[in-house]
């Protein structure tokens, strides 16, 4: 993540949660039946908890660009309908949030060319 996130920390500050992820045989459902199902509902309250944590003591009422990839893209998704576009219809880019402008990309890391849409995102946020 460090390393995905280098090309941000020029135009902002980077807030990446730390999460209990699905491992990759829990992924490709090749886990031991004696392993159970994994629990994909810790890896989202991680994220929830973070998020909420973010918004209460550091956000101080920047704008946001959230950015997901890999099993984040889908934890980030979930996270917008639930938490961020509950009550909509639709979700613009850029969208309002208690006074706040908010970004989101879903997902980061499938094609190149979204770096550099998102670090326009981000001056645009930040400015």
């Amino acid at each position: 993540m460090k390393i995905q996130a280098a090309r941000l920390t020029s135009v902002c500050d980077v807030y990446a949660p730390v999460y209990r992820q699905v491992t990759l045989p829990a992924l490709f459902g090749t886990l031991p039946p004696e392993a159970g199902a994994p629990d994909r509902e810790l890896a989202y309250s991680d994220a929830a908890a973070a998020w909420d944590y973010y918004m209460a003591h550091h956000n101080k009422g920047r704008g946001v660009v959230l950015i997901g990839h890999s099993q984040g893209a889908g934890i980030l998704k979930r996270l917008v309908q639930e938490r961020l576009a509950a009550g909509r219809s639709t979700w613009r880019n850029p969208t309002e949030r208690n006074g706040r402008r908010v970004w989101y990309a879903s997902a980061a890391g499938t094609d190149p060319r979204v770096a550099e849409v998102i670090l326009d995102r981000v001056r645009e946020a930040v400015n």
